[in-house]
């Protein structure tokens, strides 16, 4: 297991950590997953400004920028067109941020 944590600096005595996974996930990491499972199958969503994909009949994910707009916005967005049975956010993946971010600068 790797940890991403390295010592910075020293505080008398106390030893002091920089969360390198939390500022790589902070400054990298913008985009979230919504998953969406809906009460009856849907033929499409569209939702401005994000991705949308479908999983199965009734369940959609909704690939969003999470500093452009909030997950309540976009559910109540959602929620007004179709009824919404269950919802899940799906953090990216440090390996995902970073392999995006080599091929971002490849």
């Amino acid at each position: 297991m790797l940890i991403f944590e390295e010592p910075t600096a020293s505080d008398h005595g106390r030893l002091m950590l920089n969360n390198m996974v939390g500022a790589i996930r902070e400054t990298l990491g913008n985009r979230q997953v919504m998953r969406l499972t809906f009460a009856s199958p849907i033929n499409d969503l569209c939702v401005v400004g994000c991705r949308t994909r479908r999983i199965a009949d009734a369940v959609f994910e909704i690939d969003f920028a999470h500093r452009q707009c909030a997950p309540n916005q976009l559910l109540m967005q959602v929620a007004q067109q179709h009824t919404v049975v269950d919802m899940s956010l799906i953090e990216p993946d440090i390996e995902e941020i970073i392999r995006n971010l080599y091929l971002k600068n490849k």
